[in-house]
């Protein structure tokens, strides 16, 4: 029983990760990096489509979202992501009831007006 209550401990300091959907449609090329061209790589609110307050509908289909997943945080909230691919790197989306609140960039290729 201790060591159950040990590893469960453990185990609560790492993001859990749950499918939200098993299988994401596919989009066209045209579409495929949500709007934005490769000059177009500063960011004010988003990127393309993908902007802060955008529904998840237009996302999913303009966009191509490699994963849209639920992961538990550290503080035990769970909240929903999005990987989306743009322009070859993956830009991940936090949404909060239906809405993207927080843009995560994993690169140094977009920037803001200040770098």
């Amino acid at each position: 029983m201790l060591l159950v209550a040990a590893v469960s401990a453990c185990a609560g300091d790492e993001p859990r990760v749950e499918a939200v959907s098993d299988s994401v449609p596919a989009v066209s090329d045209a579409t495929a990096d949500c709007g934005v061209s490769p000059d177009d790589v500063q960011i004010e609110q988003g990127l393309g489509v993908l902007q802060v307050g955008a529904t998840v509908a237009p996302l999913v289909e303009q966009c191509r979202v490699i994963h849209d997943t639920v992961v538990t945080g550290s503080e035990g909230i769970p909240g929903r992501r999005l990987s989306v691919v743009i322009l070859g790197d993956t830009v991940v989306a936090e949404v909060e009831p239906g809405s993207v609140w927080r843009i995560r960039l994993t690169t140094d290729r977009f920037r803001t007006r200040d770098s």
